[in-house]
C-alpha cells in the first residue's frame, strides 16, 4: 500500500535540513525534528526508519547542492585557478554572512560529530566523501579533455589538493573567526600547482 502524498516527507527533511545544520546531528532530537515540522513521531516513521535514514538523506542534499555549485563555478571558469578561486569566494561570502547562516561544510561537519563507534554513520559518511571526490575527479577529467584545464598533475591530484585546501580554510575559518584562510587557501593551491 502505498503512502499519500501530503509533503510530510518534505516537510521532515526541510526540518533535518534546518536543525542539523545550524545545531548539528547529535544536538538535534527527534521531537524538536517532527515539531518544526508539524508532525509527531508515528509521523515522522511513516516516512522514515530512523533519524539516521534522515541524516544520510539530509547529507546527500547538501552533497549534491555542493557538487552543483561546483559545477556551475567550473563552467564560468578559464582556468583550474580560476575554478578553485570562484569555488573559495563563494565559501567565503558564505562564511561572511552573506547568505545567512554558515557552518560550513555539511559533510565534514557531520563526520566530526557522529562517534566512532557508529560504524554505519561513519561508512555512510565516508562514501558520501568518496562520491564527492570521485564526481570532483570526473568533472576535472572533463575539463582536461576539453582542453580548458592543465593534464598534470592529473584530476585525482588536483582534486585531492581542491578538497584539502577547501576544508582546511572552512575549519581554520571555524576555529579562528579569520576570513584570510579562505585567501590562503587560493595561494596554497597556486603553489601546489606550480610545483609541478
Amino acid at each position: 500500500m502505498g503512502r499519500k502524498k501530503t509533503g510530510l516527507d518534505e516537510k521532515l527533511l526541510s526540518a533535518a535540513d534546518e536543525l542539523f545544520y545550524a545545531k548539528g546531528y547529535t544536538n538535534t532530537g527527534i521531537s524538536e525534528l517532527v515539531a518544526r515540522a508539524g508532525t509527531n513521531k508515528p509521523g515522522l516513521y511513516s516516512y522514515f526508519q530512523s533519524k539516521d535514514e534522515i541524516a544520510r538523506r539530509y547529507l546527500s542534499r547538501r552533497n549534491q547542492a555542493m557538487n552543483d555549485r561546483i559545477v556551475a563555478f567550473g563552467k564560468e571558469s578559464r582556468s583550474v585557478v580560476d575554478f578553485f578561486r570562484r569555488w573559495m569566494a563563494d565559501a567565503r561570502d558564505h562564511a561572511r554572512g552573506a547568505f545567512g547562516q554558515y557552518n560550513g561544510c555539511a559533510v565534514a561537519n557531520f563526520a566530526l560529530q557522529t562517534e566512532i563507534g557508529q560504524e554505519e554513520m561513519q561508512s555512510f559518511i565516508r562514501e558520501t566523501g568518496r562520491r564527492w571526490q570521485s564526481q570532483l575527479v570526473a568533472y576535472l577529467r572533463s575539463e582536461i579533455r576539453a582542453g580548458k584545464f592543465p593534464a598534470q598533475p592529473g584530476a585525482a591530484v588536483t582534486a585531492r589538493r581542491m578538497l584539502l585546501c577547501n576544508e582546511g580554510a572552512i575549519l581554520m575559518w571555524k576555529i579562528t573567526g579569520n576570513l584570510q584562510y579562505f585567501d590562503d587557501a587560493v595561494q596554497m593551491f597556486e603553489a601546489a600547482l606550480k610545483s609541478q
